[in-house]
């Protein structure tokens, strides 16, 4: 995600960043990758190779992986369940 994000997303822009949270909870860890001060960006026609991959592996670890398009930039959230 961050090489995506220095080629085509916030960090393309000399005032984009990336802002990442995370927090632990009894379900499981969650993970938020916001993009901000970037390109406008929309919700693709269809996904690219690194996306599919990320959301098949995801899915190999039972987790859930939410792609946002707001105009600000590229957010994604990540939860992988405790085991």
């Amino acid at each position: 995600m961050t090489t995506n994000a220095v080629k085509h997303g916030a960090l393309s822009e000399p005032n984009g960043r990336v802002t990442v949270e995370w927090s632990m909870e009894d379900a499981g860890l969650e993970i938020v990758w916001c993009e901000v001060d970037g390109p406008t960006v929309a919700a693709p026609a269809r996904y690219n190779f690194g996306s599919r991959l990320i959301a098949r592996t995801l899915r190999q670890l039972s987790a859930d992986f939410e792609p946002t398009f707001p105009q600000t930039g590229y957010c994604c959230t990540i939860k992988l369940p405790m085991r």
